[in-house]
């Protein structure tokens, strides 16, 4: 793997190299261009969001493979757009989501797993196969039923990936190399648009119904 031949490498020009430094030189990988895809559903009282990160893995099977963590957080937000002086401090933030996954590979299965803050556990022996999970949230409720109106409000949604998370006694050095975190641009989605499409979508499905025979 390519962090363990640099973490070889590393250990073979200085012995000096104290091996927290080691790591945070082999854990610089480079950024691949990424974007995040949020797609929605509106339903009477809530909002089933999917949110997918585009990325092409390689750091983060690097990482795993090295015996290393990763670690993925979907931010999902919702808010009302504000009008006249109370917009110009920007839009009302009416709720956040942060759902989180870490991933690792198990050292006697060569299983890849997905984690969830609370321990539940998913298991893949598809590399393939637990990417696209990983790299992925779908069917994420976000309740609306206590807003008397939510065609004015909108989603934004964006993914943070961290292809190497680091233990707690060294998330100060985390803050120090910020290239580690890969964050995408916030992409928006107005649900107003989102329930037209919805609405259209029903009254195309009852024509074709009262057109068959």
């Amino acid at each position: 793997m390519r962090l363990q031949r640099c973490l070889i490498s590393a250990s073979r020009k200085s012995s000096r190299i104290p091996a927290v430094a080691a790591i945070l030189l082999c854990v610089s990988l480079p950024v691949v261009a990424q974007r995040a895809e949020v797609r929605a559903v509106v339903a009477p009282r809530a909002v089933s969001v999917d949110v997918t990160l585009i990325h092409d893995g390689a750091t983060v099977i690097d990482a795993i493979e090295s015996g290393m963590r990763s670690e993925v957080a979907f931010e999902i937000r919702l808010y009302r757009p504000l009008d006249g002086l109370a917009g110009l401090l920007g839009d009302q933030l009416v709720a956040e989501y942060h759902p989180s996954f870490v991933a690792f590979r198990d050292r006697f299965t060569r299983e890849y797993v997905i984690e969830s803050p609370i321990g539940a556990q998913r298991r893949f022996s598809s590399r393939d196969e637990f990417l696209q999970e990983f790299f992925s949230i779908r069917s994420f409720t976000v309740p609306t039923g206590a807003l008397p109106e939510i065609d004015d409000h909108y989603l934004l949604g964006r993914v943070e990936l961290r292809p190497v998370k680091l233990v707690p006694a060294l998330r100060l050095l985390q803050a120090l190399r910020p290239g580690e975190t890969i964050a995408t641009p916030w992409q928006r989605l107005d649900l107003h648009r989102l329930d037209r499409n919805r609405v259209e979508s029903a009254e195309g499905e009852r024509r074709q119904t009262g057109d068959s025979p």
